[in-house]
């Protein structure tokens, strides 16, 4: 969250000038609550449903077949007919006289037949097939549902609440102009980042501003990236662009007139860094950057069109149309559509 950390510097500017000057009289600080701009989103959880694969290993039988030999014990019977020669007796009646006969017997050999069997013992062999069982290890997955939650932030606004600042009556806040001054003031170790509250203009004016200070005593004039906003939020009348508009912090910009008041007394340099849908971030610093008087009120920065930071922001890969969103051409090109960009000033050493 950022806060506004006026109050700090200026006790670290009354203790600064004390260790400089000792003779100089103490000036009692006092405790005072005033109102401080916080951005505050309102959060809700965000489910959806997705399926993931889960695999084991199961054991199943499985039949093969095979062929496999069986024998049996065969009988074979073989037979044949034989003629065994049978003595009998055949009657007959001999007669020597008329009227006289008598009864008699011949004895004759006859050919009776009769059946020889015999067995021998064999074997009949023949090919069966039959299912051999095997037991084989099988991997089977499924899909699995699973449900994914997260707590999406979203309706940026910003809000004022109370905080409680130390006030210091022999404070001059007049000698801090940007985000530099602050690092220059209260050190590398002291120094955060986010919203701080700076003078701008002559003293009389009693003018302020807001701005974001960046890492390493960078001051944030313009701002680009997700925060709800729509994508043509940048498309604005050219009166717009000399006052400026947005939130410090989010989607953002200082204004011409405000960078020409910053500008016009000492010699910056530009940084802008680029982040594009994957995530990769990269920097381009340019060792000039002005913005001339207000009659002619013209951005300089040293080089030709690179890019269009102010267009669409579209935040896809593939445009579609040429140079119409957040592009970088020496980045991604000019249908890559960034996620975010900055443009932060700094005195050039």
């Amino acid at each position: 969250m950022k806060r506004i950390l006026l109050g700090v510097i200026g006790s670290l500017l009354a203790l600064l000038s004390l260790s400089k000057a000792q003779d100089m009289a103490v000036y009692e600080c006092v405790e005072k609550v005033v109102m401080s701009e916080e951005i505050v989103f309102d959060e809700e959880v965000n489910c959806r449903h997705i399926y993931h694969e889960e695999c084991m290993n199961s054991y199943v039988t499985k039949f093969k077949s095979h062929q496999r030999n069986e024998c049996s014990d065969q009988y074979k019977k073989k037979c044949m007919i034989v003629y065994d020669p049978v003595p009998i007796k055949i009657p007959y009646q001999f007669c020597p006289k008329k009227d006289f006969c008598r009864n008699l017997t011949r004895l004759t050999v006859k050919e009776v037949p009769r059946e020889m069997c015999s067995m021998s013992l064999g074997k009949k062999c023949e090919e069966k097939p039959m299912l051999l069982p095997t037991i084989e290890a099988e991997e089977k997955c499924l899909e699995v549902p699973k449900e994914v939650c997260a707590i999406v932030q979203s309706n940026p606004r910003p809000v004022q609440k109370p905080v409680i600042k130390t006030w210091c009556p022999s404070l001059d806040s007049n000698d801090i102009r940007d985000c530099g001054d602050v690092l220059t003031v209260v050190g590398s170790v002291m120094y955060q980042t986010g919203i701080h509250e700076f003078p701008i203009g002559p003293p009389e004016s009693n003018r302020t501003i807001r701005m974001d200070c960046d890492e390493d005593g960078w001051s944030v004039i313009q701002s680009r990236g997700q925060f709800g906003n729509r994508e043509n939020y940048f498309a604005r009348p050219w009166l717009a662009f000399v006052n400026g508009f947005g939130v410090p912090g989010m989607e953002f910009w200082l204004g011409l007139e405000n960078m020409h008041l910053i500008t016009n007394s000492k010699n910056y340099s530009l940084k802008i860094t680029l982040e594009d849908t994957d995530g990769i971030v990269d920097h381009a610093i340019y060792t000039e950057f002005k913005i001339s008087e207000k009659v002619h009120l013209r951005l300089e920065h040293g080089a030709c069109h690179h890019g269009n930071l102010n267009s669409f922001n579209k935040n896809t890969n593939d445009t579609g149309s040429f140079a119409d969103s957040i592009v970088w051409r020496d980045f991604r090109g000019y249908r890559h559509s960034l996620r975010s960009a900055k443009m932060a000033i700094k005195v050039l050493n």
